[in-house]
Order: structure tokens, then C-alpha cells, then sequence
């Protein structure tokens, strides 16, 4: 990624993502919201369009260089990856659950706002919430925390670009549920913890690869398959 595309993408990016999250959490627009499933799906799409087209524009260069750099590695050597990733997260996240385990025996209720808010669109708006996890989700936060937030800690050292961009990833997944009755510290570090693991895992796949398509398709793949499991069985 050159250091233009990086301080655009940074700085236009990153501005949506805050300006969003500023919206959707601050009291002085609560007059413009509701809590309805309807309302969530509607506000995502938009957030999810908004940041595909500002990732498209100001990181198109750096894309198309990995868009090709994943077809030279060939077929093989590609699911490969893809297999070793999903090892690598499901791995990661088990181990936490090991250590949850171990500390709190699953005593807490660990889902929060956002995972409430997710279960509310997967019964509601199945297909759409199935395509936003697909092709959505992972193709922004991919981009944002692989992409953006990795390569700007990175200047520091990798170590710091693989925690931060982990830890931030973890966080932008928590923050809907600081301020509401399920708002208890303990809970929200275990729950904090557990969206880190998962960040973690993907931080580690683009350290090792340097690819963000590869990055991109085997958080897709996650997703697709969380999301079936979750419409499916509710």
C-alpha cells in the first residue's frame, strides 16, 4: 500500500466509520432512531455502501495489486491458506473459550447490543443480512482493520500493527452496548476478549500472507456460515 492511498483511505475512511459510529451511539440523534430490526438493516446497508465505495476509490490501487498477487499464487496454494486461516481462528477462539471456561465457568451472558441487534436482522431480513455478512462485513472490516489500521501501526512494528488492529476490531464490535442496562464490566471484557481472538486470528492470516483478498474470502467464508447457522437455527 503506498502512503498516499494510505493517508486517503485513512483519512476518508476512517472519518465515515467515526461519523457513523457517532450517529448511531450519540443521544442528541436518538429523536432520528428507532430500535426496530428494519431500522438496523436500513442504517447498515447504507453504512455498508457508503465505506465499499470510499474503500473502492481511495484504495484501488492497493486491491488490484493484491487482486493479483492472490491469482499468481495458484488454486492450491490458495485453499490452502484459506484452510490454514479458519484452522487458525477456530483454533484461537476455542482456546479463549478454554480460559472463559476456566475463569468464569460461561456464568456470563456474553451476547451484547450487537450481537442482539444481528440476531434481530437474521430472523427478520434473512437474505439481506446473508449478503451483507457475505459480501459486506468482510470486505469493509477486512479493508479497515487488515488494510488501513494494520499498515498505519505497522510503522511502528508488526507486533503493534497485529494488537491494535485486533483490539480495535473487538472494540468497534462492543461499543453498542457501553451505556445500556447490559453494560457490565466484567461481561464486556470477556466479550471484548472474545471478538480479539477472533480479530487476532485474522491479523495473524494477513501478517503471514499479506494479501487482503485472501483475508477478505476466508472472513466471507466464516460469515456465511455463522450467518446460515444463525437463520437456520435462530
Amino acid at each position: 500500500m503506498s502512503k498516499n492511498e494510505l493517508k486517503k483511505s485513512a483519512l476518508i475512511v476512517l472519518s465515515i466509520h467515526i461519523a457513523f459510529i457517532l450517529y448511531a451511539f450519540l443521544p442528541i440523534f436518538k429523536p432520528l432512531k428507532d430500535i426496530s430490526p428494519l431500522y438496523g438493516m436500513k442504517l447498515n446497508i447504507v453504512y455498508q455502501l457508503i465505506l465499499i465505495i470510499a474503500i473502492v476509490v481511495t484504495l484501488k490501487g492497493y486491491l488490484a495489486e493484491s487482486w493479483k498477487n492472490l491469482l499468481s499464487r495458484g488454486l492450491w496454494k490458495n485453499i490452502k491458506a484459506i484452510i490454514l486461516g479458519i484452522l487458525i481462528i477456530i483454533a484461537l477462539l476455542y482456546a479463549w473459550r478454554f480460559i472463559d471456561y476456566f475463569l468464569t465457568g460461561f456464568r456470563y451472558d456474553i451476547n451484547g447490543a450487537n450481537q442482539d441487534a444481528v440476531e434481530g436482522m437474521a430472523t427478520s431480513f434473512s437474505l439481506p443480512f446473508l449478503l451483507l455478512s457475505i459480501f459486506g462485513g468482510p470486505f469493509t472490516e477486512e479493508c479497515i482493520y487488515r488494510g488501513i489500521v494494520y499498515h498505519l501501526f505497522q510503522k511502528i512494528n508488526t507486533f503493534m500493527a497485529v494488537i491494535m488492529s485486533s483490539a480495535l476490531f473487538a472494540g468497534i464490535h462492543i461499543i453498542s452496548t457501553i451505556g445500556t442496562p447490559d453494560f457490565k464490566p466484567l461481561p464486556m471484557l470477556l466479550l471484548f476478549m472474545n471478538y480479539f481472538m477472533g480479530g487476532l486470528g485474522f491479523s495473524l492470516i494477513y501478517c503471514k500472507y499479506k494479501n487482503i483478498w485472501l483475508n477478505i474470502i476466508i472472513h466471507a467464508l466464516w460469515n456465511g456460515v455463522m450467518a446460515g447457522l444463525m437463520i437456520i437455527f435462530g
